[in-house]
């Protein structure tokens, strides 16, 4: 088999690294008589002052220090370069591996030498006063002769310059998008990401020193969709969605690929920060990308809420029904859009005076906080 470096780089995390290591661990256990996995972890601690780096010593092949720069990707590049293998898994403190098929993923490498490797992430996550996730996937493993990463936040895997020069000669920032679009395959390989379930002052803090790196970078680079993207993403997350919403048009002014990941969030997003602002008939505007993005439920039902605030209530409800068509594996926020769309049906059918259907629709929604909150009234 391949043998593959499993990175880290944390800081202060004690709370989260005993269990992301462990689990990474667990995950590699095989029955007797079957051949292990040849692999080592490495953890690059950037300066903790708790015990984080006494627990990476118990379990970590390599603990390794690193002094912080306010560049993330540096700390990735240098625990990568503390690697003795080529191919490089890289895993966050507050990430658990929950599913892995390392055979599997083994055949893939052999498949597909110089492609990356994405996992599927489940973030855990509040959403209207209710525990949810949503599930992404996210480029994670690669070969360390092909790709590195950059940007100081919110890192990004990309090509070495000798690599894409080699390959795709001359090749634009949208080009080489492309490229690492086809060059990416989805590995058997699942995690739980844990990092959202901060209380407020700590999501914030987080936020807060994102954003500075954000717009130290982007004043660097002003012509970059990602980083812009980012930086909305920094405001929503503040409760600043004018500002938020700047950086978003921004970002959308750019010939973007509608099949890459962020930039679904990044329309959908877009789409609640004008919900959120009262700008109700601007938001009808997305129906121009309506089949570019309605392949997910996610963005389904933020056009049937848009829909519902402008009173179209026919056109929200088609929307809603629609939305419950879709598989998980076609949505984002995984466990909330059913809620989400049965609560908004029940909504539309008291707008139409359909008690008894409404409260049907509210009992479909479980545990749901703001469906509990109807039923009471209604009943």
């Amino acid at each position: 088999m391949i043998p593959i470096s499993i990175c880290i780089i944390t800081k202060n995390e004690e709370k989260f690294l005993g269990n992301c290591l462990q689990a990474i661990k667990k995950s590699l256990e095989v029955p007797i008589g079957c051949m292990p996995i040849p692999h080592e972890i490495i953890v690059t601690d950037t300066g903790s002052t708790d015990n984080t780096r006494n627990i990476a010593l118990q379990y970590a092949d390599k603990v390794v220090d690193f002094k912080w720069i306010n560049d993330f990707s540096a700390a990735r590049n240098f625990c990568i370069s503390h690697a003795s293998h080529e191919y490089i898994l890289n895993i966050d403190s507050d990430e658990y591996i929950t599913e892995a098929d390392w055979y599997h993923i083994d055949e893939l490498l052999q498949a597909y030498p110089d492609y990356i490797g994405n996992i599927r992430l489940d973030n855990d996550q509040i959403v209207n006063e209710a525990r949810t996730f949503f599930s992404s996937r996210l480029e994670r493993f690669f070969p360390r002769n092909c790709y590195h990463f950059v940007n100081k936040v919110h890192e990004q895997i990309r090509p070495l310059p000798h690599y894409i020069e080699s390959v795709h000669p001359g090749a634009t920032p949208q080009e080489i998008d492309c490229f690492i679009k086809d060059h990416t395959i989805a590995l058997p390989l699942a995690a739980r990401h844990v990092g959202y379930l901060g209380d407020e002052a700590y999501l914030r803090a987080k936020c807060e020193r994102d954003l500075v790196l954000l717009l130290e970078e982007l004043s660097q680079n002003p012509a970059n969709a990602y980083n812009l993207f980012q930086v909305g993403q920094c405001y929503h997350m503040l409760d600043e969605d004018d500002k938020a919403i700047q950086f978003y048009e921004k970002a959308l002014l750019f010939d973007l690929n509608p099949e890459l990941d962020y930039v679904k969030v990044l329309v959908e997003t877009y789409g609640y920060c004008l919900l959120h602002l009262g700008r109700y008939e601007e938001a009808l505007g997305l129906e121009a990308v309506y089949d570019d993005f309605a392949t997910t439920a996610d963005f389904v039902i933020l056009m049937g809420l848009i829909y519902a605030n402008n009173k179209l209530y026919i056109k929200a409800l088609a929307e809603f029904v629609k939305a419950l068509s879709f598989s998980d594996s076609e949505t984002f926020v995984q466990s909330s859009n059913k809620q989400t769309a049965h609560y908004n049906i029940g909504y539309i059918y008291e707008v139409f005076g359909e008690k008894e259907m409404a409260i049907q629709q509210y009992k479909l929604c479980g545990e749901y906080p703001i469906a509990l909150a109807r039923l009471k009234e209604l009943t």
